[in-house]
C-alpha cells in the first residue's frame, strides 16, 4: 500500500528492498519538512458566489477540449482567458488574496 493512500508512512509494510537507511532518510525528511503558511486558511466564497459559478461554467465549456487535445490551444486559450475575465476571475482572485493577507496577519 502506498504512503499517499494511508497518510502515515510509519505504518506501511516495507519491501525487502527498503533499507534502514532509506527509512531514516524518509523520517528525517518528514521531520524537517516546513509547514505551509496557507495551512488552516479557508476561503469564504460568500461575496463571490456568482463569479465562482460563472467561472465554473466557463471551465466546463473549455476544459474538456483542452484536456483531450481536440481543440487548438493557440486558438482556444485566449478565448478561455477572455471568458474567465468576463466571468469575474479577477474579482475572485482579489477577494481570495485579501482574505489570505488578513489570515497571515
Amino acid at each position: 500500500m502506498s504512503a499517499w493512500n494511508t497518510g502515515n508512512n510509519a505504518i506501511l509494510y516495507t519491501q525487502e528492498s527498503i533499507t534502514d537507511e532509506m527509512i531514516a532518510t524518509r523520517d528525517k525528511s518528514i521531520e524537517e519538512a516546513e509547514t505551509s503558511p496557507i495551512l488552516g486558511f479557508s476561503f469564504n466564497t460568500d461575496s463571490v458566489k456568482t463569479e465562482i459559478s460563472n467561472i465554473s461554467n466557463v471551465m466546463n465549456q473549455y476544459m474538456d477540449g483542452l484536456n483531450t487535445g481536440t481543440v487548438d490551444p493557440d486558438e482556444t486559450l485566449p478565448k478561455l482567458l477572455e471568458a474567465l475575465d468576463k466571468a469575474g476571475y479577477e474579482k475572485v482572485l482579489t477577494e481570495m488574496q485579501k482574505q489570505y493577507d488578513e489570515f497571515r496577519k
